[in-house]
């Protein structure tokens, strides 16, 4: 599955390459954020994970658009059964990969008063669910197993340009599932 991902994104790259003259590769970051985990909100104080990404990218067609290609990974941290009768504790890690475009407000009305941005983008997600421990009402235990989601990606952010090379961006992005592999 991430290899029919990855042909597809480097197709992209190369076919859009050929149509437009003016994509490029100019942009390596690493990101940090924070997710919502998996677990529900009455079991665990936990509700979030540190996301850490790497993506490469650069302009895309016009000035004011920006492509990027990202991998992630997100791990829950649980190591320990939650103390609550008939709950089956799981563990979650995520590695993701997807591609984006953002469209630069600024950039394409420089009378807009906010660096404000646009992002739409899909991924795909390969989910383990670690056994940690705990029973259901019936004492049977749970069982460690691993799925694939697909999502796409909607949100905005605000972009501060610190000069030509670094700039800081923060963004908040809503994912919808679109498909789940198992």
């Amino acid at each position: 599955m991430l290899k029919y991902y990855l042909s597809l994104a480097i197709l992209f790259i190369l076919f859009s390459n050929i149509i437009y003259g003016q994509m490029n590769i100019s942009k390596v970051s690493l990101g940090i954020g924070v997710v919502n985990n998996f677990q529900g909100q009455s079991w665990t104080d936990k509700l979030n994970s540190i996301n850490y990404e790497l993506s490469i990218g650069g302009k895309f067609v016009l000035n004011s658009f920006e492509w990027d290609i990202h991998l992630g990974y997100t791990n829950d941290g649980i190591k320990e059964a939650f103390n609550f009768p008939e709950y089956i504790t799981y563990s979650y890690s995520n590695i993701s990969f997807g591609s984006r475009v953002i469209f630069f407000i600024k950039d394409l009305e420089n009378n807009f008063p906010i660096p404000l941005s646009l992002i739409l983008g899909v991924s795909t997600n390969f989910i383990s669910k670690k056994y940690i421990g705990g029973m259901r009402y019936d004492e049977s235990i749970g069982q460690s197993t691993s799925f694939n989601y697909l999502t796409y990606e909607l949100g905005t952010g605000v972009t501060f340009y610190k000069n030509d090379v670094v700039r800081i961006f923060s963004n908040y992005s809503m994912y919808f599932l679109l498909n789940v592999i198992t």
